[in-house]
């Protein structure tokens, strides 16, 4: 929606997906790195805290995982919802079925199950700026509680970037101030002469990212 114009078939395809299906749920998938298999009563004792502790951050609707896995069961009169964990555990059996469903690698676990995967979905009416609070949170509270995580998806791939764009930002406006202040005392030799351009210099930016947060308007390349 953002790359594409409204002329090109790849827009047109994702408005009758969204009109067929409904809007795309706001997903991110956090892998957590345990010293135990995702399967492992202790992973699956950390998973759980992991998720109560997760679901009192406002605006996450919903956390999947194998803590929390319900299947259909075939019961002779029709199929019924079954949980997966009982006291804890997953049994031998259950755990080769889950592990041989096409969808389970890489929702519920990476590559060969070592390690497990926490789905974690967010509501669709809240805001960007908001749900970036909401990935902090989640980034926050998952390294309180392991030495290493992953997060995954396109909310958090769309975080970083502006993270690093804000950062590039003002690492490349101290570079050119640096350098121009640099140029003016190799040139001038004076004090006087370096800090009216320089002085110039700063207004015009402050004056200027002022202007943006004040009307509102996003950074963007062209600023």
């Amino acid at each position: 929606m953002r790359f594409n114009s409204e002329e090109l078939e790849v827009t047109s395809t994702y408005h009758l997906f969204e009109s067929e299906f409904g809007p795309t749920e706001r997903r991110v998938f956090l892998i957590p790195k345990t010293e135990h298999h995702a399967f492992h009563r202790e992973t699956l004792r950390e998973l759980s805290t992991l998720s109560d502790t997760l679901k009192n951050i406002p605006g996450i609707v919903e956390i999947s995982s194998l803590e929390n896995l319900v299947l259909p069961i075939y019961m002779g009169f029709g199929y019924v919802p079954e949980n997966k964990v009982i006291h804890g555990e997953i049994s031998e059996s259950d755990s080769a079925v889950i592990r041989n469903l096409p969808i389970a690698e890489y929702s519920l676990f990476t590559k060969n199950a070592r390690y497990p995967v926490l789905t974690i979905t967010i509501d669709r009416r809240v805001t960007i700026e908001r749900m970036n609070e909401i990935l902090e949170s989640v980034h926050r509270l998952s390294s309180n509680r392991f030495s290493e995580h992953h997060l995954m998806g396109r909310h958090w791939a769309e975080y970083q970037y502006n993270q690093m764009l804000t950062t590039e930002t003002f690492k490349g406006l101290a570079s050119a101030v640096l350098i121009v202040i640099v140029m003016l005392w190799i040139l001038f030799k004076r004090i006087g002469s370096i800090l009216l351009p320089a002085l110039a210099i700063l207004t015009g930016m402050f004056s200027f990212f002022g202007l943006k947060g004040w009307a509102g308007w996003p950074m963007d390349i062209l600023g």
